[in-house]
């Protein structure tokens, strides 16, 4: 018997669908973080849009719900690349200043890490991580 793959296309004639199914995301369920990727990935062709919204969702949920739409944020420019990339480059500094600020404990303590892996990994210009450290005084 062969497996089907779960179908991870979804409509998106609006940004609200993505936006509810980026709701579920409540911890860091490796499989929920996949399958988000998965849509995003299925949907790359609307990268602006899709990294509209799951921006408008980090800045806006509250502390505690914050580190796993990071996660996913890391998953997506890892393993989808460019076009998320180019989309995010232009947020990612409000993003880490807002979870630097608003993150508590061991999940703030990674937000540096976080930083220096896609530094290491070149997921943005260089320049981008100086002023995200200056930002966040690191």
């Amino acid at each position: 018997y062969i497996e089907a793959k779960k179908d991870t296309r979804i409509n998106m004639s609006t940004p609200n669908k993505w936006s509810r199914e980026l709701d579920d995301l409540t911890d860091l369920s490796k499989t929920n973080i996949e399958g988000l990727k998965n849509i995003a990935e299925d949907h790359i062709e609307q990268a602006a849009e899709m990294t509209e919204v799951l921006v408008e969702k980090i800045l806006s949920v509250p502390p505690e719900a914050k580190y796993p739409y990071l996660c996913l944020i890391d998953c997506i420019l890892k393993n989808v690349g460019s076009n998320y990339r180019e989309e995010f480059q232009k947020h990612i500094r409000e993003v880490f200043r807002n979870c630097h600020r608003s993150l508590r404990g061991a999940r703030r303590d990674k937000v540096p890490d976080i930083l220096e892996d896609w530094s290491r990994n070149n997921i943005f210009p260089q320049n981008v991580f100086r002023q995200i450290r200056e930002d966040l005084g690191i």
